[in-house]
């Protein structure tokens, strides 16, 4: 099976126009704006640290600070209706394996539940009355799932408000594949990020002829690229780190379940026989099911690193233009400081005027000036 996440490479490099929700795009410039803020500034302080020191403050104390504080940032873009509606569905999985796990052992009571019971043993229970209390649970059963089966209608909207379209089957698969929450993440993160980004672009609007604060608008805007950059890796650390080496360990302990089971069909009695075939069938359907996984997992990794390579350009791209906005706004704020200056120092070199109230006056200060001159 090969589903990938359709859009992903042309939401890494394309902002799209919807329509914003105001309300939650100052909800999430609230939440996120602090450690924003705090990334500009800690990364502002690169140029003046070793990029290693044995003792001391170097870069990569510097790149640990930020990290941390991309986390913040990052905590704060992944929630959306998207993942909201995400846990809404786990969480009704979660209930509705409970009364599950209730139903079984109502049904396993039911095996010693006397039929009827006396007078004076009225806290005891009946077979009557497990069999009620498990009819009502099953109808709790039917309840949650359809309620669970909503929140699948609402993830297809949050995507197709995304500009993504997926179908049921799509969502389904994420909601069961390991990689899935992450992939949702990712969307959640872009979206926001993608809201955020549209404000700043119309405050820099409003402000063509302040460069101080382009440069801040536009350090903000770089700061969001890096969280996506930052959501990226986290993806790929996982799927590296802790999914694809769990398909390994998987993989390992199934193949020497085969082994010992064709181990014991060679020697086993006939009466063992088939159930140890049936069990070596499962194992092998199991097996197939972690190659399909493996290459469902190295799929969605080739794909998420598609994305870092064009995040990485458009990162270094931005951020060339930040330091160029960054030294054109130092260099207009010291413009503007020197013309100050300068017709402040212009005022002080005036020459203080003498009157001159007659020709002769006049001409008498013109010789002096000659002989001073040595003409």
């Amino acid at each position: 099976m090969k589903i990938l996440f359709p859009g992903l490479m042309a939401t890494a490099l394309t902002l799209f126009s919807f329509a914003e929700d105001a309300d939650d795009t100052r909800a999430l410039w609230k939440q996120s704006k602090d450690p924003i803020l705090e990334t500009m500034e800690l990364e502002s302080t690169r140029a003046t640290l070793p990029e290693s020191k044995w003792i001391g403050r170097d870069q990569k104390d510097l790149d640990r600070e930020i990290n941390d504080l991309l986390e913040e940032v990052l905590e704060t873009m992944q929630v959306s209706g998207l993942t909201q509606a995400r846990t809404a569905y786990n969480d009704f999985s979660h209930r509705i394996d409970q009364r599950r796990a209730e139903v079984r052992e109502l049904r396993e009571a039911t095996l010693s539940a006397d039929e009827d019971k006396s007078p004076l043993e009225f806290y005891k229970k009946t077979r009557e009355d497990y069999l009620k209390e498990i009819e009502a649970l099953e109808k709790d059963i039917l309840n949650l799932q359809a309620r669970q089966e909503e929140q699948i209608d609402l993830m297809m909207i949050a995507y197709e408000e995304m500009g993504i379209q997926l179908s049921e089957e799509q969502v389904r698969f994420y909601l069961t594949s390991i990689s899935g929450s992450d992939m949702m993440d990712l969307s959640a993160v872009f979206n926001n990020i993608r809201l955020l980004n549209t404000q700043l672009e119309d405050l820099v609007k409003d402000s063509p002829d302040d460069p101080e604060a382009a440069r801040r608008y536009y350090g903000i805007h770089v700061t969001l690229i890096r969280t996506m950059r930052y959501a990226h890796q986290q993806v790929l650390d996982r799927i590296d780190h802790l999914y694809l080496a769990r398909i390994d360990d998987l993989e390992k302990q199934n193949e020497a379940l085969i082994k010992e089971t064709r181990e014991l069909i060679r020697y086993s009695d006939k009466e063992h026989q088939p159930l140890l075939t049936s069990s070596l069938k499962t194992q092998q359907v199991t097996q197939e099911a972690l190659i399909l996984y493996r290459q469902h997992l190295q799929n969605v990794r080739a794909q998420v690193y598609e994305g870092l390579k064009a995040l990485d350009q458009r990162y270094n791209v931005a951020m060339n233009a930040y330091q160029t906005i960054s030294i054109a706004a130092t260099l207009a704020a010291e413009m503007q400081s020197a013309v100050k200056d300068l017709s402040a120092l212009k005022n002080m070199h005036l020459p203080a005027l003498v009157p001159l109230n007659n020709e002769a006056l006049q001409q008498k200060f013109s010789e002096i000036t000659r002989e001073l001159q040595g003409e």
